[in-house]
């Protein structure tokens, strides 16, 4: 029988993995705990990891969250002509060495992690955007953020889910987003959605493929009532 998927809460979702990441620390494991929330531009990946940590916290836990998107590369960097714009996302958004040895393979290795340091506010350019962690031994430690789950970062993984929305949801949520909030004019919101996020994202999908590795796959089209995707449906959304 095709197993069936499942509509919750937002509240239920939280819980689920909240209870899943502390389950291990809670039998005496003095290893970090580490999830990953992958999904594309304005999925709800933010938003949900702060839920996760609280919850987790509530549970007597010691909890963090740390955001690959903080590890931005400088426009230059972003923008430069090492690969075709529909690629540069993928290949070029983030610092993906300093988000390893800063953060994955400290907090891997040491059960531990403190981070302090000044990273890039894209929306300036400028390295002003402080960022602090400091998560004792044997906590939870809730990773989030574009291509979080490529392949090369896997290993570090306990807990992994996908969130999925479409290509047309993304868009509307980030001209309302972008606009409120960044300024930005609708002509450019589309533009770079077109030509950049959604093409690499495709990218991503067929290269990496997070159905292999994701525990959960969850369509966040309605935040406040996910749904928990199973066999095809899953593989359909979370694998190109």
């Amino acid at each position: 029988m095709c197993p069936r998927s499942r509509e919750l809460t937002g509240q239920e979702l939280v819980n689920l993995v909240a209870e899943r990441a502390a389950k291990p620390l809670r039998e005496k494991s003095k290893r970090m705990v580490i999830v990953a929330i992958e999904g594309k531009g304005c999925s709800g990946k933010s938003l949900l990891a702060g839920r996760i940590a609280g919850r987790v916290s509530c549970l007597g836990e010691a909890s963090a969250v740390a955001s690959l998107d903080d590890f931005c590369n400088p426009r230059a960097t972003r923008y430069s002509d090492g690969n075709e714009e529909g690629l540069q996302v993928y290949h070029q958004n983030f610092d993906e060495r300093l988000w390893e040895d800063e953060v994955l393979r400290p907090a891997c290795r040491n059960g531990r992690l403190q981070f302090e340091r000044d990273l890039l506010d894209a929306r300036t350019d400028t390295y002003s955007n402080r960022v602090s962690v400091d998560l004792p031994q044997g906590g939870v430690l809730i990773t989030e953020g574009l291509h979080v789950l490529k392949k090369v970062f896997r290993r570090y993984f306990d807990l992994a889910l996908y969130l999925h929305i479409s290509d047309e949801l993304q868009l509307e949520r980030a001209l309302r987003r972008d606009r409120e909030e960044r300024g930005k004019s609708e002509a450019e919101i589309r533009y770079k959605y077109k030509r950049r996020f959604v093409p690499s994202y495709e990218h991503f999908l067929k290269r990496d493929c997070p159905f292999e590795v994701a525990d959960l796959v969850v369509d966040m089209s309605t935040p406040d009532r996910p749904i928990l995707l199973s066999g095809e449906k899953a593989k359909k959304v979370s694998c190109g």
